[in-house]
Order: structure tokens, then C-alpha cells, then sequence
């Protein structure tokens, strides 16, 4: 699996001195004021590797096995972080973050399947068109999401607003994502590939 590769190396790569250039360098040039954003991005993509290939595998119904297995292993590896002295941190996406957002999301997407098979057997819904549409277009409407966020961050200080002001920006922030998304799939009628 080449998320776990890549999750693997680049925490190495950090063990090894990147954490501490991350968290410690001067900001002297452009690669320097962005080497967050730019280091970190092994583990945003681990991140996504790893979420793409367990949709596959929950959404396939000979890939199911694998599925399980799969989410036990990561569900595992998250209490053995927690129980642990390993750092969590967004800020350099380590292996402790990504096993924490992919176990987070693994679950997510069992509890979201398992409603909508109850709701598709019971009450005769169909999957909602905003995942439809985002599972079209995921490594796309996650970069718009990733730009949004900087967007949100740069013009505002998102640390010291109100809770009303912060549920509104994230609901805007959401709708603006999903609406893409939509636009993407339903008016346009386009798949982009990156």
C-alpha cells in the first residue's frame, strides 16, 4: 500500500531532522515560509492514499475481508498511539495524525454506509448526490477544501472568533466545498483528473 510507504518514510524523514527543521528554521525564503504546507504534504497525501484505497475496498463487495482487516489494524494502531508518548500534530501531518484521521474516517464511512444500506432497505433513499458527487471528484474537491482553508486562515483569525461566528464560517466553508463539488458532477458533467 503506498500510503503506508509514504506515511512510513517521510516519518523517518522527520525522526531524522525534517520535525526539527519544520519546527524550528528561520523563515528566511519562500520554501522556508511554507515548509509546513510543504513538508507536511506527504502526510496529507498518505492521508488520501490510504481513505481512496479503503473506499474501494468498503464499496466492493469481495474487498469487504480486506475492509475489516484494514480498519482493525488502523483502529489498533490508534489506541497504541494514544497509549503512547507519539506526538499528534496537524501541523507536520506525522504517522500519529494520519492513523488518527484515517481510523476517524474509516469509521465515519462505516457508520455512513451502514445507515444508508438501512435507509435503501427500509425507507427506499438513495445515496446522497454530495457524496456522489465528491467521490467523482475526491483528489479535486480536497485540494479546493485544502484552498479554502488557507483562504479562511489568511483573512481572518480564525482562533479568537465567537462560537456563532466559527459555526457560520464552517458552514459556509462546507456548503461552498459541497456546492462545487455538485457543480462539478451535475452542471458540468466533469471528472478532473490531477
Amino acid at each position: 500500500m503506498l500510503g503506508g510507504l509514504i506515511i512510513y518514510a517521510y516519518q523517518l524523514s522527520l525522526n531524522y531532522g525534517l520535525e526539527h527543521y519544520i519546527l524550528n528554521a528561520p523563515r528566511v525564503d519562500i520554501i522556508s515560509q511554507n515548509k509546513e504546507g510543504i513538508c507536511s504534504f506527504a502526510g496529507y497525501l498518505a492521508i488520501f492514499l490510504i481513505s481512496a484505497t479503503f473506499g474501494s475496498l468498503i464499496f466492493n463487495p469481495h474487498g469487504l475481508r480486506n475492509a475489516v482487516l484494514m480498519v482493525t489494524l488502523f483502529t489498533l494502531s490508534c489506541f497504541a498511539v494514544f497509549y503512547s508518548d507519539t506526538a499528534v500534530s496537524r501541523r507536520i501531518a506525522n504517522a500519529g495524525y494520519v492513523i488518527f484521521v484515517t481510523t476517524t474516517c474509516m469509521w465515519m464511512i462505516i457508520m455512513f454506509d451502514t445507515v444508508n444500506l438501512l435507509a435503501g432497505r427500509y425507507w427506499h433513499v438513495s445515496f446522497p448526490q454530495v457524496l456522489k458527487s465528491i467521490n467523482r471528484n475526491q483528489l479535486f474537491t480536497f485540494l479546493i477544501a485544502n484552498v479554502g482553508t488557507g483562504a479562511v486562515n489568511m483573512n481572518m483569525d480564525t482562533l479568537s472568533q465567537s462560537d456563532l461566528n466559527g459555526f457560520i464560517i464552517v458552514a459556509v466553508y462546507v456548503m461552498v466545498v459541497a456546492l462545487t463539488a455538485i457543480f462539478l458532477d451535475i452542471r458540468l458533467d466533469s471528472t478532473i483528473k490531477i
